[in-house]
């Protein structure tokens, strides 16, 4: 993970991930997303530069997810690779968080329901 960034106004915190996402990297993940949970935030997971998803890995996500969406916030997974992607709709992710391959319509989305 190479760091979060947070749009106080939205309230929204980012991170970026990269490599095979092995379980140490995954743990620390895991503390920081319920710490956004905690305080009700949103989280963007940016999927650039991620190689492979592991079972761990898709695990963690669906969890996440769903204790994100408990207190009012949401996952969002921005630009996964061909690879990544193909491997989330193979196991149904896509059903379960929200996927944008698009960072401009990440954008334009995000930024339209944050205003309504």
């Amino acid at each position: 993970m190479t760091g979060a960034s947070m749009n106080s106004r939205n309230q929204i915190v980012v991170f970026k991930l990269e490599g095979d996402l092995p379980v140490p990297q995954l743990l620390d993940l895991k503390a920081k997303i319920s710490q956004a949970v905690e305080r009700k935030q949103s989280v963007v997971l940016d999927l650039e530069k991620v190689r492979i998803l592991n079972s761990n890995a898709v695990g963690l996500l669906v969890n996440s997810s769903q204790k994100l969406k408990a207190a009012g916030g949401r996952l969002y997974l921005l630009a996964p690779s061909p690879d990544v992607y193909e491997m989330m709709t193979l196991v149904g992710l896509e059903e379960q968080v929200h996927i944008y391959r698009d960072r401009k319509q990440f954008a334009d989305e995000v930024t339209e329901k944050k205003e309504k």
